[in-house]
């Protein structure tokens, strides 16, 4: 209430209400032990942290992946040592291309800080412009210079939950050792000492998308399509941590060390990067989420949510999120085409005009910040990037 009557407050200058005035103070001697209160001393904030989170990319990739994808300190070693061949303990696979070795450098992410180049721009759209190219190239930067950005400036009462695939995640995690000397007041200094990993729970039974995804492309095409599974894609998962740390390594040689790599600071969540593997399954990370009243005894009082494909400093509405997970109408096809749709295909057609989920594990993230929202906590959701995509 904003409002509060004359004599009511009249009561409270001249001393008068001790009662009023004693039930104030014990409520803000809770609201200061709550605010203090530390995340590991909540059971379900413990349990999260410890099964999905780490400060160190590496270890929290180790804690979410199967044992055919845990990267091995030897592995580290080869990179350290400048060697590029990784030979594998199980065969890994590449579109369903069994690999029991991979040289490094076939991965762009390993030989340059842009992963995509102009040329690759142009074949995948030939009609960009070179302006427009010009800036596709330096998204990488972008992101990774707004998640510093948002980090450095996150507020006290407040979660930031950066939404972005591992390759930005880890050029986050690997900035911070570009320069090693900075001081505690740098606002930079919490990218080091407060930014906190999240891997996705990942198995090798895994696959992308949802099953109302796949059967739409089975009554566009008129056939079966089989859903992609994880495992038929799990060597770039192994390979891209890998692959970057070899790439900020030969910046300069001892740059990030095998120590570093390996230490995990019990950090409170206070800005937490989820490394999201674009499209897959796993909403069980989100549902497993605290509740708001786990996050309201950190003393959180807003959440900010930014999400690569919006664009940074824009302000979006909690509805618009819907666009990363469900699909719908002439989202899928144009409106040249719906007559055709409707008269010949039209069992995808109707499914289309329905609509369906596409993506269950931002559905997840979506419906647990709801749910932080209705129970009063703020929520605010923005972007990383220049160039709205979504």
């Amino acid at each position: 209430m904003w409002i509060f009557r004359i004599v009511f407050f009249l009561l409270l200058v001249i001393g008068w209400g001790s009662p009023v005035r004693a039930a104030k103070k014990a409520e803000a001697n809770q609201s200061q032990k709550r605010a203090t209160l530390s995340a590991y001393e909540i059971p379900a904030w413990a349990n999260w942290l410890q099964k999905y989170t780490a400060s160190s990319p590496l270890i929290a990739l180790r804690k979410t992946r199967p044992s055919n994808l845990q990267i091995r300190d030897q592995d580290i070693d080869s990179v350290l040592k400048d060697k590029t061949v990784i030979k594998f303990a199980e065969p890994l696979f590449l579109k369903n291309r069994k690999y029991t070795q991979y040289d490094l450098t076939q991965f762009n992410h390993s030989r340059r800080f842009e992963v995509q180049d102009q040329i690759a721009l142009q074949l995948i759209d030939p009609k960009m412009e070179k302006k427009q190219l010009v800036k596709e190239e330096k998204r990488f930067q972008t992101i990774r210079d707004h998640m510093q950005q948002l980090v450095s400036h996150r507020k006290d009462h407040e979660l930031l939950i950066l939404f972005t695939g591992m390759t930005h995640a880890y050029d986050l995690y690997f900035s911070q050792f570009l320069t090693p000397d900075l001081e505690a007041t740098n606002p930079l200094y919490r990218v080091r000492t407060q930014a906190l990993y999240v891997g996705l729970p990942v198995t090798d039974d895994a696959f992308f998308y949802t099953q109302d995804y796949y059967n739409f492309i089975a009554k566009l095409r008129g056939t079966a399509f089989k859903p992609i599974l994880f495992k038929e894609n799990n060597l770039f998962d192994y390979m891209s941590f890998l692959a970057r740390f070899y790439y900020y390594n030969n910046l300069k040689t001892g740059l990030v060390t095998k120590k570093e790599l390996f230490k995990d600071k019990k950090q409170e969540p206070r800005s937490l990067v989820i490394m999201d593997v674009h499209g897959l399954n796993v909403p069980e990370l989100f549902q497993q989420m605290p509740s708001p009243d786990s996050l309201a005894a950190l003393g959180i009082t807003q959440v900010k949510v930014a999400m690569e494909g919006w664009k940074y400093g824009k302000t979006y509405q909690s509805e618009e999120m819907r666009k990363f997970y469900f699909i719908k109408g002439d989202e899928l096809v144009s409106k040249g085409e719906k007559n055709f749709f409707k008269k010949f295909i039209k069992k995808a057609f109707d499914l289309a005009e329905k609509g369906f989920v596409y993506n269950q594990t931002i559905q997840a993230l979506h419906r647990k910040l709801q749910s932080y929202q209705a129970s009063g906590i703020i929520v605010k959701y923005t972007g990383l990037e220049d160039t709205e995509r979504f």
